[in-house]
Parts: C-alpha cells; structure tokens; sequence
C-alpha cells in the first residue's frame, strides 16, 4: 500500500469533482495513507489525486507528479452506468494518463462489477451500408491536445477513403434550457442526428473519434470503432470489429476503472494492487 498523498483541489472542480475529492481524502485517511490537501501542486507524495486531468493546472501538476517518480490518480466522469441505487452514478479513474487502457492487461477480467451495473445489453446496430460518424471533440480537447483541425482532416480522409458511403459529422452536443445545441458552427460539414448518442449509431458503418467515450456506447451497440486514445483503444487498437467475446472481455475490464463516490476504500486498494 502505497504511504501518502496529495489531494489537489485547485478551487475549479465541479461539484461533482468537489465531492469526490472530499471522499478520496477521507478513505486515504482509513487506510492510514499521510494525506495532505493543498490547492497548488507540492510533491514529495507517492500519489497525487486530482480531479478533470484536462485543466491546465491539473496537467501540469499531473506531469511534475509523474517527473518526480510519483503516481498520479486523474479522475473524471464516467463511461457508462448509473449502477443500482438512484441518482448515484460513476467516475473514471487512471493512472498518470487521461484514460486508462495501459492498465487493462493486468486488470481483473471476471464481470463482478460489470454485474453491479446491470450489464448492459449488447447489441449489432452496425449496417455495412450506413453512414460514417465522425465524432466531435469540444473546444477544451481541442485546446489541451493542440488539435484545432482534427475533425475536418478526419472527415476529409474518410470521405477518400469511403466516397460510396455518407460521411456525417456529430459535434460533442451542449444542453442549453434543455434544447441540444451544436458550438461546432465553425466545422462546415453535414451533421448526424443530434439526440440520443444510441439514435446517431443505429445504422451506421463505422465510428471514428480520437479518444471519445462514445467509442463506448459503440462497442455496446456493435458499431465498428478506429480512434486513437480513450479507453476502448485497448478493444480497437488492432481491429475496428472485434468479437462479441471480446467486446464482453473489455467492458468487464473497463468496469474496474469506475468507482461511486462511496467506494473510494475500494478504489484506493485497486490501484495500489495494479501499480505495486
């Protein structure tokens, strides 16, 4: 078990994050883990705990963490699953990284807790006829990874690489007053269905993303998936259609990196087993 760490709280989380943050510290506290609080970056502990690895501040903290010899935990919200009890939902966990799919090798395989979200139903909404999705990053994505002009080369490439097929872009959608709303004005292409993410996947060809979690709902739906980071990586890194057995393997797997709010003991013994 890994002796101490550090809880940034740089003032900016959410409320969500807010309150995971206060769990993380105490369920630190219960496995006598030294634990400090601080609202700027210190060092010197072996964990460092923070909340929306994007920021600017909380990467570069994450990054001096890592420098130092530490580990880093980044929360964030989850993939999929709202588990049992209501209102309750999960966040993501990874270590030094945005996404943990560099951990999925030594992560437990069996469904125990893929069972505790009432496994969802898999299903093969593909159509090899369908539509290509492109999907949509946002602007803070766009600005911490330094890729302003991903989505049009993207959408241009495929439109080479499959002119029989239509090639539809899906911003990643905001909610204002309960109306979904498209910022990615800027973007000058034709636009998917812009409801419910299992609408926009029914019936299409493939998906493609950089790192979105939609490549999630993809792998439930049975959409062919080719991104390039986020945690279904692990499943799409070699193939864009794995096998039904194999789509089962990584959402047992993903589960693992999703915690509630009051499992962070839980979460803690995790990661200090799949790091020691």
């Amino acid at each position: 078990m890994a002796r101490s760490v550090e809880i940034l709280r740089t003032g900016e989380e959410s409320v969500i994050g807010t309150a995971l943050l206060d769990q993380i510290a105490a369920a630190a506290q219960s496995l006598d883990m030294a634990t400090t609080i601080s609202q700027t970056f210190r060092g010197g502990s072996d964990w460092l705990a923070l909340f929306g690895p994007g920021a600017v501040v909380r990467d570069a903290a994450r990054h001096r963490q890592i420098a130092n010899g530490g580990k880093a935990a980044c929360w964030d919200l989850g993939y999929l699953g709202a588990g049992k009890l209501p209102g309750v939902s999960y966040l993501r966990v990874s270590v030094d990284h945005n996404h943990p799919w560099r951990d999925f090798d030594a992560t437990p395989s069996d469904g125990s807790r893929l069972d505790a979200f009432g496994p969802p139903h898999l299903r093969t909404d593909a159509a090899p006829g369908g539509p290509v999705i492109v999907i949509g990053m946002g602007p803070k994505s766009r600005t911490h990874l330094g890729l302003t002009d991903w989505e049009m080369t993207k959408l241009r490439e495929l439109k080479q690489r499959f002119p029989k097929h239509s090639v539809l872009y899906r911003p990643k959608p905001v909610s204002y007053g309960g109306k979904v709303i498209n910022r990615d004005k800027h973007i000058d292409w034709p636009l998917s269905e812009l409801g419910p993410i299992a609408d926009t996947l029914r019936g299409a060809s493939l998906v493609v993303c950089r790192h979105s979690n939609v490549a999630v709902d993809a792998c439930i739906a049975g959409i062919p998936v080719e991104c390039e980071d986020g945690a279904a990586y692990w499943l799409y890194r070699n193939r864009c259609d794995p096998s039904l057995e194999e789509r089962i393997d990584f959402l047992r797997r993903l589960t693992w990196w999703q915690w509630r709010t009051d499992e962070q003991k839980e979460a803690w013994q995790f990661l200090n087993t799949i790091c020691a």
